[in-house]
């Protein structure tokens, strides 16, 4: 079973479960963990291959899917009797929220994402055929570190930055190829994003400066009748490090009309 840490037991609170990125792990959300254990039951978890869930002790998967990632978090409510929560997630795991809201939508509450991929454009697209194209020869970690500056290149993101390149440093090449084949299929998982209205009320909370992922997200928002988005100023695509305190007061205020 993944590792997973829970915050506060108590059955008059929602639960609410954040959901890191590829490359990262649970640390991402330490500016948002006091401020929301008083509110909420809070759980956090390191998905396979990330943080403390690297262990040996974990079902062996030889290739990845978005559906059996999905059920490693599954499997993590389940042991907690966790039945229905809020999701939190930043970057790529917006993607896996959005697919866990796909099979089980009974368990979902609402959904926050921020960093969202909803849409690659042809920028994104480029940077993904070049992964492909380099994977094999250049080490994870330094192809790893010039996504990081890609997608998160200006001063103010370089507290995020600096902080996904210390988690990616502990994960290992393998398991970097392991979650890079995923994105032969984001696109189905896009897809469905752009196409189906899961009816749940979502919030979108974008920086600025995300400029990879928050046009695209303009273009389908539309289809998506319960959502809300919300645009941080002068901040990028990882908005709960870059901009904490208004990235928590945003979250809590959605989080109170729909609780």
């Amino acid at each position: 079973m993944l590792w997973h840490k829970t915050y506060g037991t108590d059955s008059s609170k929602d639960w609410l479960i954040f959901i890191h990125g590829a490359g990262g792990s649970s640390t991402i959300w330490h500016p948002q963990l006091r401020f929301f254990t008083s509110s909420h039951n809070v759980l956090i978890l390191d998905l396979r291959g990330h943080g403390r869930s690297i262990d040996k002790s974990l079902s062996p998967i030889n290739k990845y899917s978005f559906k059996s990632l999905i059920d490693d978090i599954y499997e993590v409510l389940e042991s907690l009797s966790v039945d229905r929560a809020h999701f939190i997630g930043v970057s790529l795991g917006t993607l896996l929220i959005r697919e866990f809201a796909h099979y089980y939508p009974e368990r979902v509450l609402s959904i926050i994402h921020t960093g969202a991929i909803t849409k690659l454009d042809i920028r994104s697209r480029t940077l993904i055929q070049f992964g492909h194209l380099a994977k094999r020869f250049i080490p994870f970690f330094t192809l790893y570190k010039l996504f990081a500056w890609i997608i998160m290149p200006g001063k103010s993101h370089r507290e995020a930055r600096e902080l996904f390149k210390q988690q990616a440093s502990q994960i290992t090449q393998e398991e970097f190829l392991r979650w890079f084949e995923l994105t032969y299929v984001v696109d189905e998982v896009l897809n469905r994003f752009s196409i189906i209205d899961p009816k749940i009320p979502t919030l979108f909370v974008m920086g600025d400066q995300d400029h990879l992922f928050l046009g695209p997200l303009r273009q389908i928002l539309s289809n998506l009748s319960t959502a809300e988005l919300v645009i941080l100023e002068n901040c990028g695509h990882v908005c709960n490090i870059e901009r904490p305190e208004s990235f928590n007061q945003t979250v809590i205020n959605f989080l109170v009309s729909h609780s």
